[in-house]
């Protein structure tokens, strides 16, 4: 078929219902119905609405080859073909099509080759018995050789299968358990009859899975988990003692971490405060100002003594061991420490999905001080304006990073700022790795990444 507007040929096979790719002959009728000759019947296309209708011997065609070139429309709109076996002349007004729904009928089932039954509703069988045919047909009898039918078992087949002409089907080794078999069918111009016939089929199981032998078996295996059931518990209560006293012992060593923990944290800090207090004590007649500057260094460390308790008290709490809890802790220390100092700060990733994940004791101590001597940094140092805190957890993986837009410094553990290689280490006793990524004049990026245990 040739478009005059694209320049293109759509071409019609087969797939679109021909009886054959080898046409002999094209005649058209008063309709607009083109008439096609081929080495395969005759077929009736509709170009309009693509429809085809094809006919063969049964339908009184001469033979299914017919020539090439032996094809005429007479004056009064008479066609004629002509093939191997003879001629064929008709009128295409005179060709009625076949509108009739014929009804469908279940006409035998077999068993073993054996018909037992003809036009049944319901089928039993034993477990045994599971080999079958059934036939059907479409009571239609204008050109019955013509008759096209589908059949499905529901249960067994999932959908329709359409078997041409072909009217019976076996069935063979089906499981156990209830069936309906469906059979549809046309009459000869392929009108079809959708409801068509159904046949309910039942086959009982072996004894041996019945409901009443399972409960039998369930029982039976119920009193042998009893009798084994005191030995297991014996063996689970000294693999428990065993589970208990590792406990112990593991809480015994975290008790000693905590404490050694405890020491490094405030001792240190402790002494210090001793410390300027006795100078202090030997200036504060003079009033010096090596005298005040004693005094001020006391008050700076007790409060970084009191706030590091605090951190150190919080990270004991269990209630608050979510990577939730960690993050909304820097968050709120963030916010205090940048609020009245023109710095503008921001937390993203911060989610109720991060109350999902846990975190051990250490691994919050840790990232919190990790973090916190980052915004010290980031507000003694860096002279930025903008200060980002992002939490971005992947399955296990953990990734959290602090990034300002200050003046930076150089790539060394030397400059200006907190000492990074402890920094670092804090990051190594949680498995972790810490980079700090900064230049001058383009700002500070501290970034954590570790496997959460």
């Amino acid at each position: 078929r040739f478009d005059r507007e694209s320049g293109k040929f759509a071409h019609f096979t087969t797939q679109n219902g021909l009886s054959s790719n080898v046409i002999y002959g094209i005649l058209e009728d008063e309709r607009g119905n083109l008439w096609l000759s081929s080495n395969n019947g005759l077929s009736r296309f509709n170009p309009c609405t693509r429809a085809c209708k094809n006919y063969d011997e049964r339908d009184g065609l001469q033979s299914k080859e017919f020539s090439g070139g032996a094809y005429y429309r007479a004056a009064i709109g008479e066609m004629f073909f002509g093939g191997i076996n003879g001629l064929n002349c008709f009128f295409p007004d005179s060709l009625k099509d076949n509108f009739y729904v014929p009804p469908v009928v279940i006409s035998a089932f077999k068993k073993f080759d054996e018909t037992v039954s003809r036009e049944p509703e319901k089928i039993e069988l034993s477990h045994h018995e599971n080999f079958f045919s059934i036939e059907f047909a479409a009571l239609d009898y204008a050109n019955p050789a013509k008759n096209q039918y589908a059949y499905k078992l529901e249960g067994f087949d999932q959908a329709w299968i359409y078997g041409g002409t072909r009217r019976s089907v076996s069935y063979t080794n089906l499981s156990p358990g209830k069936y309906i078999f469906r059979a549809k069918g046309t009459n000869s111009d392929g009108v079809w009859n959708e409801r068509g016939a159904g046949l309910q089929i039942i086959i009982y199981p072996p004894f041996w899975k019945t409901w009443w032998f399972r409960f039998a078996a369930t029982g039976t295996l119920i009193l042998l988990l009893m009798l084994v059931h005191d030995h297991r518990v014996k063996q689970k209560l000294a693999r428990m003692m065993e589970i208990e006293q590792a406990r112990k012992a593991e809480n015994e060593l975290l008790r000693k971490q905590v404490a050694d923990d405890f020491h490094d944290e405030f001792g240190q800090k402790l002494t210090n405060i001793a410390l300027f207090a006795e100078l202090s004590k030997r200036n504060l007649d003079n009033a010096s100002p090596r005298a005040i500057t004693h005094l001020s260094k006391i008050s700076d460390t007790a409060k970084s003594l009191s706030e590091a308790m605090r951190d150190f008290i919080w990270t004991l709490d269990r209630n608050k061991d979510s990577l939730f809890n960690v993050a909304e802790r820097l968050r709120d220390y963030g916010e205090a420490l940048f609020a009245k100092t023109g710095i503008d700060f921001e937390i993203k990733g911060l989610s109720e999905e991060l109350e999902q994940i846990s975190l051990p004791m250490d691994w919050k101590r840790h990232l919190i001080q990790i973090f916190k001597a980052g915004m010290q940094n980031s507000l003694r140092h860096d002279g930025c304006k903008n200060v980002t805190l992002g939490i971005a957890p992947n399955g296990q993986s953990l990734e959290i990073y602090l990034v300002d837009d200050g003046k930076g410094f150089g790539n060394d553990d030397s400059v200006a700022g907190p000492d990074w290689r402890y920094v670092k280490k804090r990051a190594e006793k949680i498995r972790g790795r810490l980079n700090v990524f900064a230049s001058p004049d383009r700002g500070t990026k501290i970034q954590f990444n570790g496997s959460i245990p």
